[in-house]
């Protein structure tokens, strides 16, 4: 009796993780090599959870495994779209420093997540790829409790429009974070490097 009742329960809970796989693994897995946005969008079509916050929850975890250095500040994806990207992350005593407040290095990682996942997006239709070559961050105040990071459109539609920063096509991107009262409290600003992605997989080719 034991035994069959084990089989049964064995045979149920292949059942329940083969829909599971098939409703929230596959589909995620189909478009795992497509920009953030893709995904992002994917996910929030799931059904029963695309249109709650374990879809936020979900894309932001699969973010966190592919760079595990940014899980470190637990990003949650609170909105993105073509124009605009936006982070949440929430104060914890991991990310604090000695004055109480979110360490700056944590605010860097949010921008840097924000910004890339902007960029992301909108160079990867014009089969273009991009490198972050510089960083810097300016502080204003404090930051405490919930903080949102926010990009919005960054890339400049043609090469040519771009600027010549160490002899190659680059343009800026400014990541705002602000608490929950809407004060500003960093920016952090990037330079990207871009190339078409042909031009790309030579060099790295030649590198090796």
């Amino acid at each position: 009796m034991l035994q069959t009742l084990l089989f049964v329960f064995l045979i149920l809970l292949v059942l329940v993780l083969s829909v599971f796989a098939f409703l929230y693994i596959i589909p995620v897995l189909r478009v795992s090599k497509a920009r953030p946005l893709k995904i992002y969008e994917t996910i929030h079509a799931l059904p029963f959870i695309g249109r709650t916050f374990l879809a936020d929850y979900y894309m932001s975890r699969l973010i966190g495994f592919m760079a595990p250095y940014t899980d470190n500040i637990r990003p949650i994806i609170e909105r993105m779209d073509e124009h605009e990207t936006v982070v949440r992350i929430t104060e914890k005593a991991s990310m604090k420093n000695p004055f109480n407040s979110i360490h700056a290095a944590a605010l860097v990682n949010l921008g840097d997540l924000v910004c890339g996942l902007q960029v992301t997006n909108q160079i990867a239709p014009r089969k273009l790829r991009a490198i972050p070559v510089e960083i810097c961050a300016e502080y204003y105040k404090k930051s405490r409790g919930v903080i949102r990071g926010t990009c919005r459109d960054v890339v400049p539609l043609e090469l040519s429009q771009m600027e010549m920063y160490r002899e190659r096509p680059s343009f800026r991107v400014v990541a705002e974070c602000r608490d929950e009262s809407n004060e500003l409290c960093a920016l952090i600003k990037m330079i990207w490097s871009v190339a078409p992605q042909q031009q790309s997989s030579n060099q790295e080719k030649k590198q090796e």
